[in-house]
């Protein structure tokens, strides 16, 4: 009994490079090229009309993540679909938002055709295909959100503890102003501001604010 081909279609808004993954894939006897297609709707239509068993979709076409957006959609119309993002960015941000809204794999267009012709391959099996240096980056991505998530936590913890007027002083150094500027304002000695900051540095348990402030804006908490 012949066995079926893996239906795919191509979506690259630079015609060039789907015609190079249309004959590079065609020489393989287990792949079927059911479209190659260049933009958003011409893609959903194929997906509609095909129904493949795989979209090789570009991240980056006439917007920087149009290819996200098509795969939203494709989710949608086409549940059994399965998509693999191609890029020519290694990027761990679109990545992350490929697998989180449904994506089976993610490649680099560069890669050399075994590679790609295995993800498509494991991903036709629903095997989720992920290199180990894409695996090891949302790994440490999640590790790392994880993390910030604690000492934002952590964080506003100690900011509760601060009164009204430590609480606006602190901010205001956070924005560049400096002790002299704030005493100004406040209508009182420098003397009663590095008092209130000496405070701020004990409930935060930091020697001097450069550190706290560096680390105020590594968790962007005021902005």
């Amino acid at each position: 009994m012949e066995q079926s081909k893996i239906k795919i279609v191509i979506c690259d808004d630079m015609p060039f490079i789907a015609e190079n993954f249309k004959n590079v894939l065609s020489t393989y006897s287990d792949i079927e090229i059911s479209a190659l297609t260049t933009d958003e709707k011409s893609c959903i239509d194929a997906v509609i009309k095909l129904r493949p068993d795989i979209v090789l979709l570009d991240i980056q076409m006439d917007l920087h993540d149009a290819g996200i957006i098509i795969l939203e959609k494709i989710k949608k119309l086409s549940p059994q679909t399965k998509i693999i993002m191609c890029t020519i960015h290694n990027e761990d941000e679109f990545i992350l938002r490929s697998f989180v809204l449904g994506a089976s794999g993610y490649l680099v267009k560069t890669e050399p055709t075994s590679v790609i012709i295995n993800t498509i391959r494991e991903v036709y099996k629903n095997n989720v295909s992920l290199s180990a240096d894409i695996a090891q980056r949302i790994l440490k991505t999640t590790l790392s959100a994880q993390s910030e998530k604690q000492d934002i936590t952590k964080l506003l913890d100690t900011v509760a503890t601060l009164t009204s007027t430590e609480y606006e002083i602190l901010k205001l150094i956070y924005f560049g102003h400096s002790y002299r500027s704030i005493a100004g304002e406040r209508f009182v000695e420098e003397s009663t501001i590095r008092s209130q900051v000496n405070k701020i540095l004990k409930k935060f348990n930091y020697k001097n604010m450069k550190q706290l402030i560096k680390y105020l804006k590594s968790l962007h908490i005021f902005e």
